[in-house]
């Protein structure tokens, strides 16, 4: 395994996974998901249990295995007891799960803490990238244990904001792996203006380290062909993002590193 290291150190800095997405690059399903808990291996016995919970709070995902191990060669020297977190999935392609894997992680490492259970030193996401991660964060975030009611108050607050934006939201899911998270798949029939123009307002609405465990937006076009992706994971500061190449231009989120983007064909 080739850690690529994300700053997760201490929660602290963000890292930028961009990538352009070929056109008509073979892509997750949007409702292909894993209804089971995913299986896990090794760890202790209150280590198990309290990943289920989060993993039964965080609702269907697309991992399908977690495993228990001391970090790589590569992460050493670590505390004897350290623990790193494998999340596998289906495909080492599918944003979707890297994101949910971040969360959950995120939320797993700082329970773990407050249960005095064997320090989370290294989380490693299905697509393959990895970090070294520090302290628990929740006193600089503010994340705390929601309710279903909260869940469901900011369902109903994506779903108008979607709707104020122009776009229908092909799927919608408001999860409590301890905080709030959410998962929205917009379909649009005219990607590039509504990513100049409607998306930003959304995006900035709802991309808030400080209020939410994690958001992760998807948007399709009329036919259901990919156009964007962006993923937020508050706990271990990181953001993850894809786009389809003729629409880089468009992109609300300025992007670092990824060479200069066509001009964007929306007026």
């Amino acid at each position: 395994m080739s850690p690529h290291r994300l700053g997760f150190t201490a929660f602290a800095a963000a890292a930028v996974l961009a990538s352009l997405a070929p056109a008509g690059s073979s892509l997750p399903r949007e409702h292909a998901r894993h209804s089971a808990l995913p299986t896990i291996v090794g760890g202790l016995p209150a280590q198990r249990a309290l990943l289920r919970r989060i993993l039964t709070n965080m609702g269907p995902t697309r991992i399908v295995r977690v495993s228990f191990a001391g970090p790589d060669a590569a992460w050493r020297p670590v505390s004897e007891n350290g623990v790193q977190l494998t999340f596998t999935a289906a495909s080492r392609s599918d944003l979707l799960a890297s994101w949910q894997a971040a969360v959950v992680g995120g939320v797993f490492a700082e329970r773990s803490s407050s249960a005095h259970l064997p320090p989370v030193i290294v989380l490693q996401l299905p697509d393959g990238t990895g970090g070294r991660i520090g302290p628990p964060r929740r006193a600089r975030t503010g994340l705390s244990r929601v309710t279903a009611k909260q869940a469901a108050a900011l369902s109903e607050r994506v779903r108008k904001a979607a709707g104020a934006a122009g776009a229908a939201v092909d799927e919608l899911r408001v999860s409590r792996p301890y905080g709030l998270a959410f998962a929205i798949v917009f379909r649009v029939g005219d990607p590039a203006q509504f990513m100049k123009h409607r998306l930003p307002g959304f995006v900035y609405s709802f991309r808030d380290w400080t209020r939410y465990e994690g958001t992760y937006m998807r948007i399709v076009d009329r036919s259901g062909g990919f156009v964007w992706e962006d993923s937020l994971a508050s706990r271990i500061g990181m953001i993850s993002m894809r786009v389809r190449p003729d629409l880089a231009g468009c992109d609300p989120i300025p992007r670092h590193g990824v060479g200069e983007p066509p001009p964007c064909p929306a007026p």
